[in-house]
């Protein structure tokens, strides 16, 4: 099973996403900087987040579904891991 570290998960792409990838056989972990999108994605999509590290050890494919603005710092965390 493929694993796949999604960051942005509580936003609106982010939720999207996770809502489809809830329906394939996909192995998903979460991961959400904001309290607000943390309760968004448990209150509709019925998950928890992990920390960046623990979501990104080991998963085979990185998903960045965050604002634009935000692509690059997240990117410049994310690559070293």
């Amino acid at each position: 099973m493929t694993t796949i570290a999604l960051f942005g998960a509580g936003g609106k792409m982010g939720v999207r996403l996770s809502k489809n990838l809830a329906k394939t056989d996909f192995s998903v972990r979460h991961v959400e900087v904001s309290e607000a999108g943390r309760a968004r994605l448990k209150a509709e999509v019925g998950v928890d987040c992990l920390a960046p590290e623990a979501a990104i050890d080991g998963a085979e494919v990185v998903i960045l579904a965050v604002p634009d603005t935000a692509i690059g710092k997240v990117a410049e965390q994310v690559v070293p891991m």
